[in-house]
């Protein structure tokens, strides 16, 4: 789990998620750039 735990990597994951549905008509680069933030997450796990 490189060092965090579970509940912490979920609440980093959450937030990110929220980030981008909350801003829905966002730019699509800037949507782009959170979701491989998102991914990047997913892999550090």
């Amino acid at each position: 789990m490189n060092g965090i735990g579970l509940s912490e990597a979920i609440k980093r994951l959450k937030n990110i998620s929220e980030k981008i549905f909350k801003d829905f008509y966002d730019i699509p680069e800037e949507k782009d750039r959170d979701i491989k933030i998102l991914i990047k997450e997913l892999q550090d796990l």
